[in-house]
């Protein structure tokens, strides 16, 4: 298969005489793999027992639950049931499908349904199969298909990537042929660029959570009494050595550190100027006594 490449910088787009030959090709190379062009369906032997599809479906579940949201918006756009939507992973297997309508019935009649393999050897030139060939966006005319059953529908198909650049599954669109324009594979690019900023917010949220799991672990095993402060002197956070110290508990949490200070005036003074200090001694308030 392809090296794959974030970015959209080239469509194939089968109206155009520029891509023609890849779209010979394709049909070269399904030809070659020994697909017969009249063949209704893909093939019972690509698909997924339902054991192995449940556990390809738990692992990309967070992907999919980008995907699906984004895909919703979509097909709200689009307010067409003549349009339906699918979702492939790398490997090419379709996990999910959504619409309803001539379409959608072609979906089931075809197998492109969750758990069945769309590659060019499975059933011939085809958008999902074309894009992970390629790496490119596609939209194909239904007279490009290379099943004859498929010829009065209209497939685009988009990559999407993650932040790092790997492909994690490609978004399909499908209509019927004189439903389908151009634009509507723009709109598919752009839920594809949607989904990958998506998927690079949700690593960064993931990987703050994991750093604040880690300095959580790190300040509860010090053998010290560790308080953490916001700006305005709340407590944040604090470990059971500085728990059992100050005789603080879960409630207290964002608190202000004034309820425990005895001396408050030269502790603010540094906290409020951004300072620091090291040494100093602080008497503390604790279940009425001094500290």
């Amino acid at each position: 298969m392809a090296s794959f490449e974030a970015g959209f910088s080239s469509v194939i787009d089968g109206s155009k005489p520029e891509w023609e030959g890849v779209i010979r090709e394709s049909h070269e190379r399904s030809l070659q793999y020994g697909v017969c062009p009249s063949q209704k369906a893909a093939p019972e032997k690509t698909r997924l027992s339902p054991g192995a599809l449940s556990r390809l479906l738990r692992k990309r579940a967070p992907v999919l639950n980008v995907v699906s949201a984004q895909l919703s918006l979509l097909r709200n756009i689009l307010e067409d049931s003549s349009f339906c939507t699918a979702i492939a992973d790398p490997d090419g297997y379709v996990l999910q499908c959504f619409g309803a309508g001539p379409v959608m019935e072609q979906y089931i009649s075809r197998k492109c349904l969750p758990g069945y393999r769309w590659l060019e050897k499975d059933i011939g030139t085809c958008a999902f199969g074309l894009v992970l060939h390629t790496g490119k966006p596609v939209i194909l005319e239904g007279r490009q298909m290379y099943s004859t059953a498929a010829r009065h529908i209209t497939n685009s198909a988009a990559p999407v990537f993650d932040h790092k650049g790997s492909l994690v599954c490609v978004i399909g669109l499908s209509g019927l042929a004189d439903k389908v324009h151009l634009h509507t594979l723009g709109m598919l690019l752009q839920a594809a660029e949607s989904i990958r900023l998506q998927l690079r917010e949700h690593e960064r949220a993931r990987e703050l959570d994991l750093h604040a799991q880690y300095m959580d672990a790190l300040v509860e095993s010090d053998p010290r009494g560790i308080v953490t402060l916001d700006s305005h002197g709340h407590f944040v956070r604090f470990n059971k050595n500085a728990r059992e110290l100050l005789g603080l508990f879960v409630n207290k949490f964002f608190a202000h550190i004034g309820v425990c200070l005895l001396f408050q005036t030269s502790f603010f003074s540094y906290l409020f100027n951004g300072m620091g200090f090291l040494d100093r001694s602080l008497f503390f308030l604790s279940s009425g006594r001094a500290y």
